[in-house]
């Protein structure tokens, strides 16, 4: 049996459903996020599978990784066998807001991470 992983996000301000595809709803395209959250990601792969990863198949350009908005954290989710070998079957990287502060789009439903200077 293989272990597949879904996520749904909702906004509470307008009960607006967020898929992988609005992953640039929540992150600024023009910070080149999605490549920097990516890294992130790559550097803390590890920490939750130490069988290694398909470090191409996370950075190919096509891949939008699926992911939850959690209260402190954006928790980044893989099914077995989609960046990872399969040994550590489904993997959650989580990532604290700090650190992807600089990558919220100031409009989006996180903006109010943002420093009211709107860096």
């Amino acid at each position: 049996m293989h272990n597949s992983q879904f996520a749904i996000n909702i906004n509470p301000d307008d009960n607006r459903i967020f898929d992988i595809f609005d992953i640039f709803d929540i992150f600024d395209a023009q910070r080149d996020a999605l490549n920097e959250i990516k890294s992130i990601i790559n550097g803390k792969i590890g920490e939750v599978c130490d069988g290694g990863f398909f470090e191409q198949e996370l950075m190919k350009v096509s891949f939008i990784p699926r992911f939850f908005i959690m209260p402190n954290t954006i928790d980044f989710i893989f099914s077995e066998y989609e960046i990872t070998p399969g040994v550590c079957g489904g993997v959650t990287v989580k990532i604290d807001y700090n650190e992807i502060v600089d990558y919220v789009r100031n409009d989006g439903p996180l903006g109010q991470l943002k420093p009211s200077t709107g860096i």
